[in-house]
């Protein structure tokens, strides 16, 4: 199968260079992730758990949803990711009164069963987003890590911004959206995600990436744009996940 995936095929060019149910405002917002390590053989009562704490948080007015997503494949593989989304700064303090609340079901339920749990906050950079609002229900996301060079964020939003314009004018087939690590993480990480439906969804547009960027801009602007983007990468990593419906409904 010729995947669309972003390691063999796209990357979004870093391939060339080196060989965030997600859901996105169109603007600048936050979200909370939680990523959380559970021992394989504990999972299935992790699992129960978290189904109990998450129908308690929705029955005591918990102002957040959240949705969960677990890790397929990669050094991670098996954890868990709990994410709300859509936020803004103000959100966070208006969600404060309701956490010490949860913090009590939390520690008798969910958590006994945790080997490690990190906690990141991220924002969308909502003018480089492609991703439908409605009738969209993905169920699976590749999620591309990329460090950045110290010095070398700016120039990699703007690349970004003109892949993402080239991308709406040829309507290329791909949806998308860039998430940047605020606190919680390694400085200068941007994570790009691509949301598919199946795994057929994955295979590859017909037409390629550059031809897309050539189309778009002609020869000479698309090598420039590619070498912006290529040149703001310091690495890149790759993995995927499965969204979990079952653990919040």
């Amino acid at each position: 199968m010729n995947l669309r995936s972003p390691i063999k095929n796209l990357a979004w060019a870093s391939l060339l260079a080196l060989v965030s149910t997600f859901t996105f405002a169109k603007e600048e917002s936050l979200a909370r992730v939680y990523t959380m390590y559970v021992d394989y053989a504990d999972q299935p009562a992790f699992e129960q758990a978290f189904k109990k704490h998450v129908k308690w948080r929705k029955d005591a007015g918990d102002p957040w949803t959240w949705n969960v997503y677990q890790v397929v494949d990669g050094k991670s593989i098996g954890a868990y990711l709990v994410r709300s989304g859509n936020h803004t700064w103000a959100d966070l303090d208006a969600a404060e009164a309701f956490g010490p609340k949860a913090s009590s079901n939390w520690r008798s339920g969910p958590s006994q069963y945790l080997k490690g749990v990190n906690m990141m906050m991220t924002s969308t950079w909502g003018d480089a987003v492609n991703w439908p609002e409605e009738n969209f229900n993905p169920k699976f996301y590749q999620i591309v890590k990329y460090r950045v060079h110290i010095g070398k964020m700016q120039q990699m939003r703007d690349a970004a911004k003109d892949i993402h314009k080239a991308i709406v004018d040829t309507k290329w087939p791909m949806k998308y959206a860039f998430v940047q690590t605020e606190s919680g993480g390694s400085g200068n990480t941007v994570r790009l995600v691509l949301p598919y439906e199946t795994w057929t969804a994955m295979e590859a547009p017909e037409m390629k990436f550059m031809d897309m960027l050539t189309k778009a801009y002609g020869k000479e602007k698309a090598e420039a744009v590619l070498a912006n983007w290529i040149g703001s990468i310091k690495s890149s990593t790759s993995y995927m996940l499965r969204a979990r419906p079952d653990m919040t409904n």
